[in-house]
């Protein structure tokens, strides 16, 4: 896996309409944006997660304008090429505001991997996901 983006203040802005909030800080962090404003930073714990060991993600989200408190928030990976995604669930928890933490997530093997962020919210949901090459 290749190094993450240098740590930085993340203020990020969509291209059909502004962010309606400042992006928590994280890091060490990549973002993921889409184009109605919605804007999403993460980051693995540790940095470099390794075949068959357990690893977090950490993520901060800043909703589309107007849009309302996520009713679900769900992170996963899934492997397009074989059909299949992880063998465990991850748990997700608050760690501050706008900010989360997946906890139990396992890569049990190499190879591309896409990283799933879904948020569930009255209207509109929001599905942002990102390629990963795990070695």
């Amino acid at each position: 896996m290749r190094a993450l983006l240098v740590a930085g203040v993340l203020l990020l802005a969509g291209t059909a309409q502004a962010v309606a909030c400042q992006m928590p800080v994280l890091e060490a962090a990549r973002t993921l944006t889409d184009d109605k404003g919605f804007a999403l930073a993460w980051r693995f714990v540790p940095a470099q997660p390794k075949i068959g060991e357990f690893f977090a993600v950490e993520f901060a989200v800043c909703n589309r304008a107007g849009s309302a408190t996520p009713e679900t928030l769900r992170v996963d990976a899934t492997m397009p090429a074989h059909r299949h995604g992880m063998n465990f669930q991850p748990k997700i928890a608050a760690i501050g505001p706008n900010t989360y933490r997946a906890e139990g997530m396992m890569f049990h093997m190499p190879g591309k991997w896409q990283l799933v962020f879904e948020q569930r919210a009255p209207a509109p949901s929001v599905r942002v996901t990102t390629d990963i090459e795990i070695e």
